[in-house]
This record gives structure tokens, sequence and C-alpha cells, in this order.
């Protein structure tokens, strides 16, 4: 099931209805390719073709994921009900099968499919206007509000594209053992990426003068990876009314799947291109996330590789028959611990190493065997406590279950027969087997950490670290392709160097420089002095000036379309080499001179 979600090209937050103007194929196919076009240019890969665009109705999607569905519930579907209802992440008496049919058909705007190489966009007839009507036009320097949503969309779907034209999804599917956990941790890869062009792409579209990997915006898309589930659930409740519905009913399993490879998968991709530039997203797709625990903290993928242990379970007891296997990662199981507990026991999941679940259909019902592996010892003695905790909560003191530790493994049986349990927990502690990675990186022990204050200097997988009073006073990283560099948090001095892009800021980022190759960009200020902004080339070509206080004298060149104003343009203000640019063409001291 969680595998269906990850497979999923949703985009549930941003729009219901990609393209609420409904142009014909025609338009629509030059409007995708367009996009495609600038996303190639923007994610620094080659479009070697040209993307279908189709439109699809509601009723056609619903259609397409019933298949979908169906297929998934032949394989596994149906023991992953089974697995979650038992597990207490889904209502007993909710009938997912036709659920995740109104989950899906209220929740895609457009998707991308691997398989037929097309993009879809699904449109709402009772929003579509007459036959033909667009207000879209790729030559309008900028893009207004309702035009940057639908835009949106359409750049985050083809980015998808040009990864997959690139990387090839399908084989990628077929080359890895994707257990549940790993095929979301991957689809987190993907929609990271896509994100991360979408963006990058109405920041091109709109000329601003950034970048979302930049020293201003990656800072605040890392706290994303911060968000509570809370406020998720504000986020979904603003959804139109059907959308808002349908979210409200969903379970949080659902619901938190759907969001998480957006939310902590952007995260995730912007902090690897951010640091390394789209290269080291390229190697991502050769080189996969091997867990959520890696998305959750990119840190354990690129500073110290922090490889789940495999996890393999005995045959079940006597008497009782395996329906289903399956991993529950980290990501699943802060939503179970959150679902019943508080913050702090969503935390006791982040020491999570690896895990093994099995689904056993015993006299008494549906059982569940699971063995979890921890950092360590003390991190294996607090979900101890911690499940304890959620059994006697959820279920009570009673002899349904069991949870036992040896060292920084932890078995439960929940849901057994009573007085099996005990015997089953054990069952499970004496008979799994635990394949640990080679290159698997120990985790930091509190001493470590403190021998390292104040100063410390570390290698990494692929950086050398040095950090001064914590990285307070001084935090820099040094990599084969370049540097970071920060003084005082950087609010003295912000210095980098990649690939991808070198930027200097200094004096509280006031002053200071960004060039951004892969969008052609190139961001200069001095305040009360000048500042300057040029991005693309071509005709499509962006400038603006900016000389004393901002507003004294501006100059700006939006792909053809220019305008010189001074002091705001109240005093004078000229504009030329675009008819159809809105205001006064000319005018000195508010006074429009006429016929020009």
């Amino acid at each position: 099931m969680l595998r269906l979600l990850s497979r999923a090209s949703a985009l549930a937050l941003v729009s219901c209805t990609v393209l609420p103007n409904d142009p014909p194929p025609s338009e629509l196919q030059a409007r995708a390719d367009a996009v495609a076009s600038r996303v190639a240019r923007i994610r620094d890969l080659e479009q070697r073709r040209s993307v279908p665009a189709a439109r699809q109705s509601k009723a056609e999607l619903h259609e397409v994921f019933d298949v979908e569905i169906e297929e998934e519930w032949r394989d596994s579907g149906a023991g992953m009900e089974r697995a979650m209802k038992a597990f207490g992440l889904m209502p007993p008496d909710l009938d997912l099968k036709p659920f995740l049919g109104e989950f899906y058909r209220e929740s895609v705007g457009g998707y991308y499919d691997p398989e037929e190489e097309r993009f879809f966009v699904i449109a709402d007839d009772a929003a579509a206007t007459a036959e033909g009507e667009d207000d879209f036009d790729d030559d309008e320097p900028g893009i207004d509000e309702d035009d940057a949503a639908e835009e949106f969309v359409l750049a985050h779907e083809l980015t998808h594209a040009i990864d997959d034209q690139a990387f090839d999804f399908d084989r990628i599917d077929e080359e890895h053992d994707f257990d549940d956990d790993r095929a979301l941790a991957f689809s987190s890869l993907v929609e990271g990426s896509a994100m991360e062009g979408g963006v990058e792409y109405i920041l091109d579209r709109g000329g601003l003068p950034m970048s979302s990997a930049g020293p201003f915006l990656s800072p605040l898309i890392g706290l994303l990876s911060g968000l509570s589930p809370a406020r998720i659930d504000e986020l979904t409740n603003d959804l139109e009314d059907d959308q808002a519905a349908v979210m409200r009913r969903a379970p949080p399993i659902l619901k938190y799947s759907l969001t998480f490879p957006y939310v902590q998968g952007w995260a995730f991709t912007n902090r690897l291109r951010s640091e390394f530039g789209w290269a080291a997203v390229d190697a991502a797709y050769a080189d996969p996330p091997d867990s959520t625990e890696q998305i959750l903290f990119p840190e354990r993928y690129v500073d110290r590789r922090d490889f789940p242990v495999r996890v393999s379970l005995p045959a079940p007891p006597n008497g009782w028959r395996a329906v289903t296997e399956e991993t529950l990662g980290m990501f699943t199981l802060r939503v179970l611990l959150g679902t019943r507990l508080d913050r702090e026991a969503i935390e006791v999941a982040d020491a999570w190493d690896g895990d093994r679940y099995a689904v056993w259909e015993t006299p008494a019902g549906d059982a569940i065997g699971f063995v979890s592996v921890w950092d360590h010892e003390g991190g294996a003695s607090d979900f101890e406590k911690t499940y304890r905790t959620l059994l006697v909560t959820r279920v009570g003191a009673d002899e349904s279950w069991s949870v036992e530790r040896r060292d920084d493994v932890v078995a439960v049986v929940q849901g057994a027969p009573r007085g099996t349990a005990d015997d089953a927990v054990r069952h499970l502690l004496d008979g799994a087997t635990l394949e640990r990675h080679p290159d698997d990186a120990a985790p930091d022990r509190w001493y470590w950490k403190a021998l390292r204050f104040p100063v410390a200097l570390r290698p990494l997988d692929r950086v050398w670290e040095a950090h001064l009073l914590g990285g307070l006073a001084l935090d820099t990283r040094i990599h084969g392709d370049g540097y970071r560099l920060s003084l005082l948090s950087r609010l003295a001095l912000f210095a980098e160097n990649n690939p991808d892009r070198t930027a200097f800021w200094t004096a509280l980022g006031l002053i200071g420089f960004t060039r951004d190759r892969t969008i052609d960009s190139t961001f200069a200020r001095i305040p009360f002095a000048f500042s300057w902004h040029g991005r693309g080339d071509g005709d499509e070509r962006r400038m603006a000036w900016t000389i004393g206080p901002s507003g004294l004298f501006e100059y700006e060149n939006l792909a053809g379309a220019k305008e010189l104003d001074l002091i705001w343009g109240w005093l004078a203000r000229v504009r030329w080499g675009d008819e159809s640019r809105d205001g006064d063409r000319l005018r000195v001291l508010f006074v429009p001179i006429p016929g020009v």
C-alpha cells in the first residue's frame, strides 16, 4: 500500500485542477514543450525527446488508478491493509480499496506516467471556460498568482519526465530491492527533485534574484523537515471542499505518506543540491537512499552513511500462518507513535536502525510479529518503554501482547491468542537474523560529541568538517568540488563554492553576490549604493539595475520589455520595447506625455 502511495505522482497541496482554462490539445502540448525546455535547462539535463501531454478527466483518472490499485491488491495491498489495521494505523472498519480510489481522485492534479512516458493534466470540467480560451502567454514578462500555481504543477511533473529520460525510473525499480520504506525514500528523491525544479522554474519565470538552493531560501526549505503532523493537517484543511473532506477522513498514515515525499523529500534534495549541485541529485539516482531515515536526516546519507540493518524473521510459531512481511521504517514508526502519544514519543524513533514485521493469521485473528534494531542499547530501551505505553494506551494491559529487549534489538508481538505472546516474542528474538552493512557508520556517542567542543575537525564520507564553538563561531565544510564557510552563524560571513554556484555574503547578508550556473543568474548588492541582477540568456535575458538607495534610479529589462524609473517613477518613467505593457510609457513629474 505504501509503495502504491510512493509511486503515485500526486500534487494534492498545490492544485486539484492543473489547467482550469482547459486549452485545446495543440496549445497544451506547446505549453508543455515550452515549460519542459526551461526545466531541462534549470535541471541541467538534456531533454532527449518531447514529452507528450494529454488532458484527462477525473473519471478517466479514476479508471487508471482502479487498474493500479487492483494490481497492487493482487500483489500485496490486501496484506498491507491487514498489517496497518493490526498496528492500529487504520480503523478496523475502513474499507481501504474503494477509499484509495476516492483518495487519489480528489488528490491528483496532474501526473507523469513513466511507463507511457506521458504527462497528464486533470481537468475540472466545471471550472473549464469556453473551448480554446487560455490566459497563458509564454511571452508575458513575469507571471501572476493564478498562472504561477498552474505553471508550478506543469514544471513539477515535467521535471519528472526530464529525470526519467535521464535515469529511467523503471530500470531503477528493477535493479533495486525496494521494500515499502525504501520505496518511499526513493519516491522522496523523485518528488524532491521535482519540487526543486518546479520552484526554481517559478523563480526563473518571475525573474527573481534568488535560487531555492541559495543561501537565503535553502535554510528555510531545510526547516520543512521539522513540519509537524498538526501543521500538515492545517495545510490539508485549507484545500478545496472535496479535497479537504477526503483528507479529513483519511487515516494519518495515508495523509502523511502522501505529503512526506513533497515536504521531507524536497528538504532532502535541496540539501544535496545546495551543497554539491545538481550532480549530487543525479548521483542519488544511481545510489538511491536506503531508508526514510536518510530522508528525515540527510546527514545520515551525506555525511556518514547510516545503512539500515536487514532483518530476517523466522517462520511463524506452530499453528500460525504468515500473511505478509514488510519493513515499517522510521517514518511509519513515527506516525505510529505520534497518533497516540506525544511529541517526545515520536523522537524515540530517531534512533531506529532497521526493522521487519510479519502479519500472522492465528486462531484469535491477525497478530503482528515485529523486530526492530536500534543505534544503541539506550535507544532500544527507550523504544521498549514507549511501545509498552502505546500498547497499554491502545488495548490495555492484557495478555495479547508482549515486548522484550535484548541489547539493541526489540521484539514485539501483539494481537496473539491469550497466553501465547511471551513465547512468540522469544521465538522472534531467537530466530531473527540481522545483516549489518559492512560500511555502516557507527552512531556518535555523547562523549564524542562533547569532545568536539569547542573545536572539531572531522573527516566524513563526502566532506571534511571543522567547527568552532559548535559551529556558532566557525562552520566550514570542504569537499572535492568546493566548500562552504560561515562565521557567526552566517551573520558575519557566508561563502560557498560548488559546480553550480558561487556565493559570498557579509554584513548580516546585506553585501555580497551570488552566481548560479544552471539558471544563468548573477545577483550583487551593496545597500544604498547599487544592486544588479541578471538572469537567463538570449531573448529571455532579464536584467535589473538599482543605483543609490532602492527606487532612486532603477532600470530593468524583462525579456525585451524595458523600463527606467527615477524616484520610484514619481519623477520620471520611460517604458519601451513592449506594446502590451500596462501603464504610462513616458511621464515626467506624474504627468503622462500624450501620444507616446
